[in-house]
């Protein structure tokens, strides 16, 4: 009976553990107003089958509301343990705030599994579901503008 009780209470120190590490997990905070973003990724236009290798293409979004969804989902990211992906960003966003100052984010997005991450100053974020909706639209309307 002893043992049972030590299991137990094993059990459930190791729960609480769990619990309070998954509090201490960080989210991501901008606290300068975004001025303009680049964007510059290989999934930015279709590529025609021939080319001999993709080339990123680039936009510049300057949409005080597309900024926000930008900086929103960002917002609601949390950070991540683990590693960082050995595959190349499918975007590089340049965060341009007030001032000159800006920031490079590397982001990652999934659209069949609604899933992704991003990789700021060497930390890893997951982006929620949600967020994930938002970036694949943002971005799609601004592809869906240089084909035309």
């Amino acid at each position: 009976m002893k043992k049972l009780w030590l299991i137990f209470l094993g059990l459930l120190f190791l729960v609480g553990c769990r619990e309070s590490d998954q509090a201490m997990l960080q989210t991501f905070e901008l606290t300068n107003e975004i001025q303009k973003m680049s964007l510059t990724g290989r999934g930015l236009i279709p590529y025609d089958d021939h080319e001999e290798k993709i080339v990123n293409r680039e936009i510049v979004i300057e949409n005080v509301s597309d900024l926000q969804k930008v900086k929103d989902a960002l917002q609601n990211a949390t950070e991540l343990t683990g590693k960082i992906t050995n595959e190349g960003p499918l975007f590089v966003l340049e965060l341009i705030f007030e001032g000159g100052y800006s920031k490079v984010i590397n982001l990652w997005y999934y659209t069949e599994a609604n899933t992704g991450h991003f990789e700021v100053d060497d930390v890893l974020y997951q982006l929620n579901e949600d967020s994930v909706s938002q970036l694949i639209k943002l971005f799609e309307s601004y592809r869906e503008q240089q084909v035309q």
